[in-house]
């Protein structure tokens, strides 16, 4: 074989490898935004047909791919994902979550079958398509500040848990860049609409628009600075509550992680320790609200906070949580989802639709999930790896206990895993990515 021969195959060799990872990452985007609270489909009338090409395409590519077993993870991931098609059809009845398993089963032979570039690569796509959809958002945002009386013209029930695969019919050109939410608040005096991207709801817009950015930060280059803009334009746009808690709890643990760089550990325990604690004790997490939003009215004039306190909302995602953790134990089988309360995060959704034996597999990968951060920390304990440790375990907790919406659809559960596999990488790697 002579020499122009041997060039020529390694070419071919580049551009099948090239056109391998762009069908990955593709594929991976488009099953990301098309199942779930997200409605951008709906926009055409078309999320079915969407829906039905993307499960095509994904079985058709698992059955030509060569891929690697899922070593210890092959087991209780494929019983996980029975239990969760299962108890999706039985609590709903019907074929969706059967669907999104099927999907999550072939997305997981993908992920941890790939080379870590392509791991890389998409997370690094992954981060530019989040920051993209936050800047729609930011101007709708600023179209509406400039412009108060397009507000009426926004269809504030665009879109909604309940519209599923249904078309959805904008009434404003801003409709179209980003839905409306219908409410606001106010800061420093000006009343300011509160958007929700193309999610149902803001809590929704946690999984699609915040979460992305804690991929961010294990990535080199400008990337972590995309997930600050990111975290910024939640703020502003979106304004979601229980953002806004994710966030000031990754500044408090942020702040104890450069404090005790040594003794990391102990400060994470602390933490938790300390929020399991005023989870369960209403008493004190009022004390905390309320002293949070008295400074915030008299400083800022925002009122976000205090529209969220009293038993209508704050005490009753309190009281949701502890009466969804009693149903935990009674209910040991799963539960109508029905039945949970306002704060249901996603140990709650999980138990609910695969019953204790599907939350115990769950709860073995969130350990796994717990775990690498902290090895991570051991390798390279640098400021945007510890923005990541703060922003994801502040992240992870809200949407444990406080707000599961999303995370037990295939988005979710994609994205936890997507971490869980870059973090592996950059652990192989002992350095940040390139």
């Amino acid at each position: 074989m002579n020499p122009s021969e041997i060039i020529k195959i390694i070419n071919l060799s580049k551009r099948k490898s090239y056109l391998q990872q762009s069908l990955f990452i593709i594929l991976v985007l488009f099953l990301f935004y098309s199942f779930g609270p997200f409605g951008f489909w709906n926009l055409f009338g078309i999320r079915l047909v969407v829906q039905g090409i993307l499960v095509c395409f994904s079985f058709y590519l698992v059955g030509s791919y060569q891929f690697s077993l899922l070593s210890k993870y092959c087991l209780p991931v494929s019983l996980f994902l029975a239990l969760l098609a299962i108890g999706g059809f039985i609590q709903t009845g019907s074929l969706s979550y059967v669907i999104e398993a099927s999907l999550l089963a072939t997305f997981l032979i993908f992920l941890f079958s790939a080379p870590p570039r392509y791991i890389i690569n998409l997370a690094k796509a992954l981060v530019i398509s989040t920051f993209c959809l936050s800047f729609l958002v930011l101007v709708a945002f600023f179209i509406y500040f400039l412009n108060p009386d397009l507000i009426s013209q926004a269809n504030f029930n665009i879109y909604d848990s309940t519209s599923g695969a249904n078309q959805i019919y904008p009434s404003s050109f801003v409709d179209w860049i980003s839905f409306t939410s219908g409410d606001g608040y106010v800061f420093l005096g000006n009343n300011l609409l509160r958007l929700k991207g193309f999610s149902s709801e803001p809590s929704a817009t946690i999984v699609y628009y915040l979460a992305p950015a804690a991929l961010s930060f294990l990535l080199k280059g400008p990337f972590p600075f995309f997930g600050f803009f990111i975290l910024l334009f939640n703020i502003i746009s979106i304004s979601s509550f229980t953002s806004i808690i994710i966030i000031s709890l990754s500044l408090i643990l942020l702040s104890a992680l450069s404090i005790f760089k040594k003794r990391g550990y102990f400060a994470l325990a602390l933490f938790f320790i300390f929020l399991i604690f005023i989870l369960f004790n209403i008493n004190l997490l009022n004390s905390i609200f309320a002293s949070f939003s008295s400074h915030a009215v008299s400083s800022f004039d925002y009122d976000l906070v205090s529209r969220k306190m009293g038993e209508g909302n704050l005490g009753a995602r309190q009281g949701g949580i502890t009466s969804s953790a009693k149903m935990i134990l009674e209910s040991p089988l799963g539960f109508p989802t029905t039945n949970l309360g306002a704060g249901s995060g996603m140990i709650f959704t999980v138990s609910s639709i695969t019953g204790i034996l599907g939350l115990s597999l769950y709860l073995m990968f969130i350990r796994n999930l717990i775990r690498a951060p902290l090895i991570l920390l051991n390798y390279n304990d640098n400021f945007f790896d510890r923005c990541f440790v703060s922003f994801f375990f502040s992240l992870l907790y809200v949407a444990m206990f406080v707000s599961g919406y999303g995370w037990d659809r295939f988005s979710g559960i994609a994205l936890l895993f997507l971490i869980l596999r870059l973090l592996n990488v950059r652990i192989s790697l002992h350095s940040p990515p390139t």
